[in-house]
């Protein structure tokens, strides 16, 4: 927990050093620059420095004396502060930056990301985003387990329907899911034949996401990377839905 403490510190803008000072401050009281040291880690030589920004950034107190002693006023209180300066801040940002975008070009209907973060924020986007439903289709469970959670929480409020290569990898997760049809493997191998035939390249696919008919992002690997396509044409994403269902016999 104190790790965690530490680094949602640095978040705020308190340096390593900073961040380990105050955690040490706050559960000794009032202590002196040896004791913070000694129970902080933090540097003698950079104690005395580290301990004079926390008191100019408004973190911490100082009895002047010598030795001079420091402590913290009630942590909720310094931190709530630095948290609505915090939000405002950003509510600044959205406001500024969405005003900026309303003035750029129109997003291109299709387009490609390929680090593994922003692949994941992109799910992770999709899911919170959504209004009415998403088409699930998992051809590779890992690359959907670590966006469990949300699918589940989203199940509450969306029509969610998932169809998997294995539907034993969904136990317990109380998800409705169904196995992909014959019909449907034979398809996709075959679109991953002419796929290999096309660019010489093994494409595999992992993921696909249908939301509210209108987007889709698919996720596949290469020899050398995952990478996301993002689909923004209402009418082929329709017409992907509805081949879904065909091959699947839901139509």
């Amino acid at each position: 927990m104190k790790n965690k403490v530490i680094e949602a510190l640095k978040l705020l803008g308190l340096t390593e050093y900073e961040s380990k000072a105050y955690v040490s401050i706050v559960g000794l009281g009032m202590s002196s620059a040896r004791e913070i040291h000694e129970n902080s880690g933090v540097p003698l030589g950079r104690i005395y420095s580290v301990l004079k920004e926390l008191a100019d950034k408004g973190f911490i107190d100082v009895q002047e004396g010598n030795p001079s002693y420091y402590s913290s006023p009630d942590p909720s209180i310094i931190l709530n502060s630095f948290r609505m300066e915090i939000n405002k801040n950003i509510d600044e940002s959205i406001k500024y930056l969405g005003d900026l975008h309303l003035g750029t070009k129109p997003v291109p209907p299709f387009w490609t990301i390929r680090s593994e973060w922003s692949i994941k924020n992109r799910v992770k986007s999709l899911i919170v985003n959504a209004e009415k439903e998403i088409i699930f289709v998992v051809d590779d469970f890992s690359t959907f387990k670590w966006a469990l959670s949300d699918v589940v929480k989203a199940k509450k409020r969306l029509n969610i329907e998932i169809y998997a290569s294995k539907k034993s990898d969904f136990e317990g997760t109380g998800l409705r899911i169904t196995e992909f049809s014959e019909r449907w493997q034979k398809f996709m191998k075959n679109v991953e034949e002419k796929s290999m035939r096309f660019d010489g390249k093994i494409t595999e696919n992992k993921l696909l996401m249908i939301i509210d008919e209108s987007t889709a992002f698919v996720i596949n690997s290469s020899e050398e990377e995952n990478y996301g396509t993002i689909i923004m044409m209402p009418a082929f994403v329709f017409m992907l839905k509805n081949n879904i269902k065909i091959l699947e016999g839901s139509i």
